[in-house]
C-alpha cells in the first residue's frame, strides 16, 4: 500500500430521529458515552489514534502513517468495541475502514480535516446493507495476504467475506476464539458467573446482539418500512451465524433472551 494513514469512520443511524424524540442533552449523554469508550482504548492501550465526533459522526484514525499490523488490529478492535457500546444502547451504527492520505492541520484558529482516506471512508459505508463495519480489500489483503486468508479469518471467528470482496468485521469480540467448544464453555461460565469474567464485555455484547435479532423481528412486522431497513438486521445476524457457526450463534440467542429487552430505537425510516 502507498503511504498514508488507517482511518474509520463510523455512522450513527437514525441520529436524526434520535434529536427529534430526545433532547440535545440526552443525546449528549449517549454521545459521550461512547466517547468514554474511545479514551478507553486510544488513551490506555492503544495510543496510535486520535477520535473526532461530529454530529452523527466518529472518526477514529492513525496519528502518523504506517501500515503496521498492529495498528489495523487495534484499529479493527477498537472499532468492535464502540460498535459494540451503541448496539447494546438500541443505537444502529454503520461504518468503513480507509487507508491513504488523511491531513490534519491547525490553520489559525481552525482545525482541518480532510483527504482521500475520509472520502473512502463515508463512500465505502453509505447505504452498504449491514450494521458494523467493514474492511476494503486493499486494506484486509494487505494485512493476510497469504491465500486462503477469509476462510481463515471466517473460521477464527473474525468476520465474512462480501461479496465486493471488503471484509466484514464481527463486532462480537468476546465470541472470538478458534476453538469454539471452549469459547462456549467460557462464554457460558462469563454468563453465569459475571464478576469472574476478564473483560466485562460479555453482557454489552448479548445486549448488542439482542438488539439485532429482536429488531429484526419488529421490522420484519412493519408494513411501511423499505425492505434496505430490514436487510440491514437480517444481514448482520447472517454474517453472525457464519462466523460465530451455529452452535455460537444459538447459544448467543439462548443467552440473550435472558437480558430484558431494550426500548426500541428511533423511527426505521430514518435509518436508510
Amino acid at each position: 500500500m502507498t503511504p498514508g494513514r488507517f482511518v474509520l469512520l463510523l455512522d450513527i443511524l437514525g441520529f436524526k430521529e434520535m434529536l427529534r424524540v430526545q433532547s440535545a442533552e440526552q443525546v449528549c449523554s449517549v454521545v459521550e458515552d461512547v466517547l468514554t469508550e474511545c479514551d478507553n482504548w486510544t488513551e490506555r492501550d492503544h495510543n496510535d489514534f486520535d477520535t473526532i465526533h461530529f454530529s452523527d459522526t466518529i472518526l477514529l484514525y492513525a496519528r502518523k502513517e504506517g501500515t503496521y499490523r498492529e495498528w489495523y488490529d487495534d484499529l479493527v478492535f477498537i472499532g468492535s468495541r464502540i460498535c459494540n457500546r451503541l448496539l447494546a444502547q438500541g443505537i444502529p451504527v454503520r461504518g468503513a475502514m480507509s487507508f491513504g492520505n488523511f491531513l490534519t492541520k491547525m490553520s489559525g484558529r481552525h482545525l482541518v480535516f480532510l483527504g482521500q482516506a475520509l472520502v473512502d471512508a463515508y463512500v465505502g459505508q453509505e447505504r452498504m446493507p449491514f450494521l458494523g463495519f467493514s474492511v476494503p480489500p486493499q486494506i484486509w489483503l494487505g494485512m493476510y495476504p497469504k491465500p486462503g486468508a477469509e476462510r481463515y479469518l471466517t473460521e477464527a471467528g473474525h468476520g465474512v467475506l462480501l461479496p465486493n470482496d471488503s471484509f466484514w468485521i464481527n463486532p462480537l469480540t468476546e465470541f472470538i476464539d478458534m476453538n469454539k467448544g471452549r469459547a462456549e464453555g467460557k462464554i457460558e461460565h462469563d454468563f453465569d458467573y459475571p464478576h469472574e469474567s476478564s473483560s466485562g464485555y460479555l453482557e454489552g455484547e448479548l445486549r448488542a446482539f439482542k438488539f439485532i435479532n429482536d429488531e429484526a423481528k419488529r421490522i420484519r412486522d412493519l408494513t411501511d418500512v423499505p425492505e434496505s431497513v430490514l436487510a440491514k438486521y437480517t444481514n448482520t445476524l447472517t454474517y453472525l451465524r457464519t462466523t460465530l457457526g451455529d452452535d455460537l450463534y444459538q447459544l448467543a440467542i439462548a443467552l440473550s433472551a435472558k437480558l430484558p429487552a431494550a426500548d426500541p430505537p428511533s423511527n426505521p425510516e430514518d435509518q436508510a
